[in-house]
């Protein structure tokens, strides 16, 4: 027999699976013409203003989880920066959370849901700019690491 929490369960992992599967075609589209338009409008809607309007404010211009509206939160915010942190979510669970709210993934219920608000094509490109915080800071720390190897 199948109880409710069980049967919810399995909902909500087929449809994070769906949705992968829907987010990997964007995301990671090998047809030339579909990568070109979403290059065209992640420039149309720029998408760095998209994070400065509907993200910076809890998650901070540099992505560390530190913007102005964050110390009303009880728990501390993502930071984007953190490589390790955001390794362990894939881009579908991204895409729900921006999409749907944090509590549609069952976790606590502070972050909003964008969807009414961005397109499926806006939510990609967020998704694309928030991985580069982690990427930026890796190649910072990169050169750091061969900087310390030279003598002054």
């Amino acid at each position: 027999m199948i109880t409710a929490s069980r049967w919810w369960g399995d909902f909500l992992a087929l449809r994070a699976l769906l949705l992968a599967g829907f987010v990997t075609l964007i995301l990671t589209s090998t047809n030339g013409a579909r990568a070109a338009s979403l290059a065209d409008s992640t420039r149309a809607f720029g998408v760095k203003e998209l994070y400065l309007k509907y993200c910076a404010g809890c998650h901070g211009e540099s992505g560390t989880g530190n913007g102005p509206k964050a110390a009303s939160f009880r728990a501390h915010l993502q930071s984007f920066a953190d490589c390790e942190r955001m390794e362990m979510r894939s881009d579908a669970v991204l895409f729900l959370i921006i999409q749907n709210g944090s509590a549609s993934i069952e976790l606590p219920p502070g972050m909003p849901a964008f969807g009414g608000l961005l397109t499926e094509d806006q939510i990609a490109s967020l998704i694309r700019y928030i991985r580069d915080f982690c990427r930026s800071k890796s190649r910072i720390d990169a050169s750091r690491d061969t900087a310390g190897d030279q003598e002054w």
